[in-house]
């Protein structure tokens, strides 16, 4: 797969590249962000072991066809750069870039569902295929290879659930951060078809908590696939809208309803041992 990585030389992005380099990922290209400020720290001014161009285009034609773009670029930017990648024929496209003004995601979603592109973010981690290749910003040493395949929204948690499954023996085939930006869940739908045809992925774990919207929708999929499907929905913190500063701990569990051929946990714990009942005895 050769990756191109939009929005080198800003600071912080080399830190993103660098990690993806030495996890064997073949970033071939970079595209220079409009922006290119110098930054004091060292380590983000590295010597980019691939080459840098001002425009997609340049980079295609020097380098030949680009599979997957990782955009890095600052948040007033991301739309041009985006809608860059998806004129020169990019297929799939990974928003790393935070606080994107919603008109502009619209607009992204808009472009890139009527050219089918593969999008996810923004806000997005990417996507980690432990032991293989990373195409984002995923925390490498919390996964292992294995047969869990994980969907989050939220970066935090999908981190620390697969770090706490890793710990105790049960690696990841595949995980995908669809992006906690609230227009994150765009590519769900393509995310989890992804899981349920990957050849190592024996049991798929949904990593809430995942908008009432998309309980409907996660259902449907779920008695597509003959894989076990587990959702994930933590307890999480609500915050008082009269303005009086209170914060009570909601339990999801009012807010998940019966869905028919998922498995709905609300703690780590049980996640863990439900997947492991199901590695250890696999459905015919």
């Amino acid at each position: 797969m050769t990756v191109l990585i939009q929005g080198s030389g800003d600071p912080g992005v080399a830190l993103v590249a660098k990690r993806m380099l030495a996890y064997g990922t073949r970033v071939e290209a970079g595209v220079k962000s409009q922006s290119q400020l110098p930054h004091p720290d060292s380590q983000l001014n590295f010597d980019y072991p691939f080459p840098l161009f001002s425009l997609v285009e340049e980079a295609i034609a020097k380098i030949g066809p680009i599979d997957a773009s990782i955009l890095c670029v600052q948040a007033e930017f991301l739309l041009d750069a985006a809608l860059e990648a998806i004129d020169a024929g990019i297929p799939m496209l990974i928003l790393l870039t935070a606080q994107v003004p919603p008109l502009a995601s619209h607009r992204l979603i808009r472009a890139a569902h009527a050219s089918q592109t593969f999008l996810l973010g923004p806000q997005s981690a990417g996507i980690i295929l432990p032991g293989q290749v990373l195409l984002g910003s995923h925390p490498c040493g919390w996964y292992r290879p294995g047969a869990v395949g994980l969907l989050s929204i939220s970066q935090g948690l999908g981190f620390e659930v697969a770090a706490y499954l890793s710990a105790r023996g049960l690696g990841q085939s595949c995980c995908i951060n669809l992006g906690s930006d609230p227009l994150g869940i765009v590519a769900l739908e393509e995310s989890f078809r992804y899981l349920t045809t990957h050849p190592q992925t024996k049991v798929i774990g949904v990593v809430g908590p995942f908008p009432e919207e998309a309980f409907g929708q996660l259902q449907e999929w779920a008695q597509q696939t003959t894989l076990p499907v587990l959702l994930f929905q933590p307890e999480r913190v609500e915050v008082d809208a009269s303005g009086s500063g209170r914060r009570d701990w909601i339990s999801s569990k009012k807010r998940s309803p019966h869905l028919e051929g998922i498995s709905v946990t609300y703690e780590l714990k049980h996640l863990e041992e439900q997947m492991r009942a199901i590695l250890l005895n696999p459905p015919d």
